[in-house]
């Protein structure tokens, strides 16, 4: 049977691909002007994610289950995703979010 804490880093991974994913295809979007139901999909996804967060102080709750589970505490032990990108994920990925939100809008309602 897998570990309590290799299933969590192994959710937690599935789901930072699948916004990392969101966070693609909104770029494609806003550049090819593709407004479609996956638009709404992967804007709502990224939201809930923020909202999740925003919920917890800031702090992802699968950081909190890997630690009831034996990680270190404050290491980010529960993604494979080396260290240097995991801390810095919410930096860039929070601004390149705004960022999409105004090409998609931009070339919406401009038609540019």
């Amino acid at each position: 049977m897998l570990g309590k804490l290799f299933i969590i880093k192994f959710t937690h991974s599935v789901i930072f691909w699948w916004q990392a994913l969101c966070l693609g295809y909104l770029l494609f979007a806003g550049i090819t002007r593709t407004f479609n139901i996956l638009v709404l999909i992967a804007i709502v996804s990224i939201l809930i994610n923020g909202l999740l967060l925003l919920l917890n102080n800031g702090r992802c709750p699968f950081t909190t289950l890997a630690e009831k589970q034996g990680a270190e505490k404050g290491s980010i032990t529960d993604i494979f995703l080396p260290d240097c990108i995991a801390r810095n994920i919410f930096r860039v990925s929070f601004p390149f979010f705004i960022g999409e939100l105004i090409l998609l809008a931009v070339r919406y309602f401009t038609g540019l």
